[in-house]
């Protein structure tokens, strides 16, 4: 469980970003996106790059004993990222469900630091995807947007 403090201090960041807002409002809060699927991650090193999440809002279920929370509207919360910094992915499947996401500025890592595109930033953002199934890791980025559309993203095609 997060102090206050840690809550405020993430709800500031959200809201510091273009887009976060209206993600907040939708959600009540900031969304801690546990079982969200991550329906796609396009890398482009010439324009943004964006990763596309579907996730749902929660509420206290009528029928169920209390503690049961249900589904009561889906979402495609997509991170529109500007000169990725660093990546550290791994696992990727047909489903790409995640415990969580966690939006943070990034500290710099003297570990990963070989590895980054671009000289580190205090101003530099990460996300962490914390993995249940698929892909999970870190993406280090100088720049997000939060981009917001209500509704379930289209089925995905077959498997071969």
């Amino acid at each position: 469980m997060k102090s206050d403090a840690a809550a405020l201090e993430e709800s500031a960041l959200w809201m510091s970003l273009p887009g976060g807002n209206d993600v907040i409002e939708w959600f009540g809060r900031v969304p801690d996106f546990h079982d969200a699927e991550i329906i796609s991650l396009h890398l482009d090193r010439g324009g943004p790059s964006r990763l596309a999440i579907h996730f749902f809002k929660l509420q206290q279920s009528i029928t169920h004993s209390k503690g049961v929370m249900e589904p009561t509207g889906d979402a495609i919360v997509t991170f529109e990222l500007d000169y990725i910094v660093d990546l550290n992915l791994d696992g990727f499947g047909h489903q790409n469900v995640i415990y969580g996401l966690k939006l943070t500025r990034a500290d710099a890592d003297p570990a990963r630091a070989p590895y980054y595109a671009i000289d580190h930033s205090p101003l530099d953002y990460e996300i962490e995807l914390e993995p249940c199934y698929g892909l999970g890791g870190k993406i280090r980025a100088r720049t997000v947007r939060l981009l917001f559309e209500l509704g379930r993203p289209k089925p995905p095609r077959p498997m071969m």
